[in-house]
């Protein structure tokens, strides 16, 4: 089958929400507009396009890290396969675009990020393996979900999972003279 790849840059519509499917593997799903920009040479001035909306699917791990990282109202940028889904509404067939995300981060044209690796503890339930377990993600900064647990470095998911933090050496700063 051939599949169309995309990537897409837009704003988060809304926080993503966690879905979770028959057997029992979950996705964060959420819309993402994206308003294209045009310069008109005559007038110098640029000109806001037809904005589009697209419904984001991202699965497993990937989706986890999205739900502690990211929230409405973010700049995004996405790639993944369109595809579109229908159904049958009140006034007929109706249908939306669909991006299946496999990379996305923020836009950071519209500011700045803070990466933080995610660490699986031992405790974890589920495999090891991408796509296994229960996903949940290390956030990134406050506000996220994710907060520090007990005095022992561990950090607890917004699910409640524990994950214990991995201190690399390049996050280490040399301490400020006179502290």
């Amino acid at each position: 089958m051939n599949e169309i790849q995309v990537c897409v840059s837009g704003w988060m519509g809304g926080d993503p929400v966690r879905q979770v499917v028959s057997n029992g593997r979950s996705y964060a799903r959420f819309r993402v507009a994206s308003t294209p920009r045009y310069y008109e040479r005559a007038t110098d001035t640029y000109r806001d396009g037809p904005t589009q909306w697209f419904t984001v699917k991202v699965w497993n791990e990937l989706g986890e890290n999205v739900i502690a990282s990211m929230g409405k109202g973010q700049p995004v940028v996405l790639r993944g396969t369109l595809s579109t889904d229908t159904w049958e509404g009140e006034n007929g067939e109706r249908s939306t675009s669909v991006v299946t995300a496999n990379a996305i981060g923020h836009d950071l044209r519209a500011g700045t990020s803070k990466f933080t690796r995610t660490v699986r503890s031992s405790s974890s339930e589920g495999g090891d393996s991408p796509g296994e377990g229960d996903g949940t993600a290390a956030g990134a900064e406050s506000g996220t979900g994710v907060t520090a647990s007990d005095d022992d470095g561990a950090l607890t998911g917004p699910d409640g999972a524990r994950y214990e933090a991995e201190v690399l050496e390049d996050d280490l700063e040399a301490e400020p003279a006179g502290v």
